[in-house]
């Protein structure tokens, strides 16, 4: 696709249909204002740019991952108090999630290539992949362990990872690719390989869930609360600060999913660059 060929009707109707859903998150609580108005950002860029197949598998991701958030069981409601952010997605959130994948369809309206859609289709589903373990693990029974030493920490530590949560993370992963592989079959005759749509964006999502788990157990600020010891994502709460006792300061969850994002687009971009 070259820039002369941009069919702007298709961005109005991305912003409607994104409108369409961002509207009902923000009645369901699934989203802030903000967030919503980021949703519509990011959905028209893609759907104006790549159309029914871009659009359909960041759909997917939204619809799954926001019905899996409003799943609740006691061990979940315990890990939501040391997420630094629960609840309704905010801007930075959907940025988060949605930054690669909107800078890949740009990418691929400049230049063409059709490699973006690998690309972009392994940053969707990591993010899927993400989302699946961390919604899905926390309602877990069992205690995760640390992604660094294996050790048994609390359930919704950052860097923690369980059985129920890596085969979450696997089923998001790979389910997300298939709707886009299906969407490939609907709106395209080329793209053919099933193997090429799934197994390549699969690779790079579950290598970037990994790293995110990584990323959370090491740069990621984790803070402790002197009074009680629980070791929490945020900074405060109220008028109470909390030590920072591993992680760099400003590197929240949000840009851990950033970075992990960023890694499973490039592990798909050198998988498709080097077998294709």
């Amino acid at each position: 696709m070259e820039p002369s060929e941009i069919n702007y009707l298709k961005f109005l109707l991305g912003a409607i249909i994104a409108s369409i859903l961002a509207v009902s998150a923000v009645k369901k609580h699934s989203l802030t204002f903000d967030g919503a108005v980021g949703m519509v950002a990011v959905g028209s860029l893609i759907y104006g740019i790549g159309g029914s197949v871009w659009a359909v598998p960041i759909i997917y991701f939204f619809i799954s991952s926001s019905l899996l958030t409003k799943l609740r069981s006691t061990q979940k409601n315990k890990a939501i108090m040391s997420f630094d952010k629960a609840g309704a997605r905010d801007l930075r959130q959907v940025l988060a999630n949605g930054g690669i994948p909107t800078l890949t369809s740009i990418l691929y309206l400049f230049t063409g290539w059709q490699g973006w859609f690998i690309v972009y289709l392994a940053s969707i589903a990591e993010a899927s992949a993400d989302t699946w373990a961390t919604e899905i693990g926390t309602m877990s029974s069992r205690k995760p362990v640390s992604i660094l030493d294996f050790k048994e920490v609390e359930t919704g530590r950052s860097g923690a990872v369980s059985f129920a949560g890596s085969s979450a993370s696997i089923a998001g992963a790979v389910s997300t690719t298939l709707s886009g592989f299906l969407a490939t079959q609907l709106f395209s005759s080329g793209w053919e390989s099933f193997s090429l749509i799934v197994a390549i964006p699969s690779a790079g999502a579950i290598l970037g869930c990994f790293l995110d788990s990584v990323f959370g157990a090491t740069l990621q600020a984790q803070y402790r609360d002197l009074e009680s010891g629980r070791i929490t994502e945020r900074k405060s709460a109220g008028d109470k600060r909390y030590q920072l006792v591993r992680g760099v300061s400003f590197i929240d969850n949000d840009l851990v999913n950033f970075f992990s994002g960023g890694a499973a687009a490039i592990v798909a971009m050198l998988l498709y660059y080097f077998l294709y």
